[in-house]
């Protein structure tokens, strides 16, 4: 909102964010040792859902600032990798997008997909899509490449950081549980098993947008060996914040983009409500409870969406049955009055238009009346002058 119609406000609003960005960074352990020191030898290995985010497959505004970052640490001579597991990973999710996209299909999409259909994508456009992604990794300066080989001796206990995400991450699947700590333990190997100090020498670290997953295992490594060591396992906000303060003036922008992606992933229900609310919907549908059109409302409406958000402030438990009607009701009155805010706008704007019209003819008739005026004034000079050439012509006599 501040973005759009208030911009002063806005660059306040940045001008703050900067500054926090600079607070959370210094209070880092062992991740910023100062804006002149570069990345050197280190290797950024990016998890699935950032390079998905970077290459296109998502929102512009939570793409904006990953490929931003990217470009960033392209100008830092920064190596950027990924696995090629992650890569395939990456590739059955579009492949998933193209299927629940098929005409017929009755395959749900998943929260982090919705774009697809908020932004009209069909079942050929995510195909085109994949077919372009080695393009797109190269153009971002992604080199995919092989985990490396596992040796116990420079791993991780894997058990215990099994059972600490278990804990903390309760609602994550199992599958999914293994694939991260796979990648921390690929992050520890490629370091040699080594514990280091600070990111711009630490060899090897994991760049995720996953904040709660990185929470659980900094914490984890923390706990196991040196406090002040660099975990395995870094956001992407954090490599953001200190990427550019690093080289600030070649990626201005940022921040802005930043901030935008966050607020608009904060508007957003996330994963394991939003199913919950599918799912419900879905089951009052079948029993005839939910008309077709509000299906489509509350499925696929930004309004809806919103409405879900606000109600339940994104926990889970909060959203039941009986939230479905206050969530429909909402969106209803937030859609009619951008329709009835669209109709005034359309009718002030015909207003001026038409009072353009009738100030455009009504000068037209002024011209026109003038242009009448002159050329009666001429014809009547022209008539009087022929008339005074014509006497002069006569005889004295006549």
């Amino acid at each position: 909102e501040a973005a759009e119609s208030r911009p002063s406000a806005f660059e306040f609003l940045l001008t703050l964010v900067k500054g926090s960005m600079l607070a959370d960074v210094l209070y880092l352990p062992g991740n910023f040792e100062g804006a002149n020191r570069r990345f050197g030898e280190t290797e950024f290995f990016l998890d699935t859902g950032f390079v998905l985010r970077a290459i296109g497959y998502g929102s512009r505004e939570a793409g904006d600032p990953a490929r931003e970052l990217l470009a960033l640490l392209g100008k830092q001579s920064v190596r950027l990798r990924m696995f090629e597991h992650c890569r395939d990973e990456a590739l059955a999710v579009m492949d998933y997008g193209a299927r629940a996209l098929a005409p017929g299909s009755g395959m749900a999409l998943t929260g982090a997909a919705e774009f697809l259909r908020t932004e009209g994508w069909t079942a050929s456009d995510v195909e085109e899509f994949i077919a372009k992604v080695p393009l797109k990794l190269s153009a971002l300066g992604i080199e995919v490449v092989r985990k490396p080989p596992y040796r116990r001796a420079l791993g991780i206990d894997e058990s215990g950081l099994e059972r600490r995400l278990a804990e903390e991450l309760a609602g994550q699947r199992p599958e999914a549980r293994r694939r991260d700590i796979d990648l921390r333990a690929a992050s520890r190997r490629l370091r040699g098993g080594e514990s280091r100090r600070d990111l711009e020498s630490c060899g090897a670290v994991l760049v995720t947008t996953n904040g709660a997953l990185v929470g659980a295992a900094s914490a984890f490594f923390r706990e196991a060996g040196d406090s002040n060591a660099v975990a395995p396992v870094i956001h992407a906000n954090d490599l953001t914040w200190i990427a550019w303060l690093k080289l600030p003036t070649a990626a201005p922008d940022l921040p802005r983009l930043q901030v935008i992606a966050d607020s608009f992933a904060a508007l957003n229900p996330p994963e394991e409500l939003w199913v919950r609310y599918t799912d419900q919907i879905a089951r009052l549908r079948e029993q005839g409870e939910v008309s077709e059109e509000d299906f489509h409302i509350l499925r696929y409406s930004i309004e809806a969406r919103r409405a879900l958000q606000n109600s339940t402030l994104g926990d889970p438990d909060v959203f039941t049955e009986g939230s479905v009607p206050e969530i429909l009701a909402a969106a209803r009155s937030e859609i009619t009055a951008e329709l009835r805010r669209e109709l005034e706008s359309w009718k002030t704007a015909a207003a001026q238009q038409a009072a353009h019209d009738q100030e455009m003819l009504a000068a037209e008739r002024r011209a026109r009346a003038e242009e009448e005026a002159t050329r009666a004034a001429l014809e009547a000079r022209l008539a009087a002058e022929a008339r005074e050439v014509h006497l002069a012509r006569l005889p004295p006599d006549e």
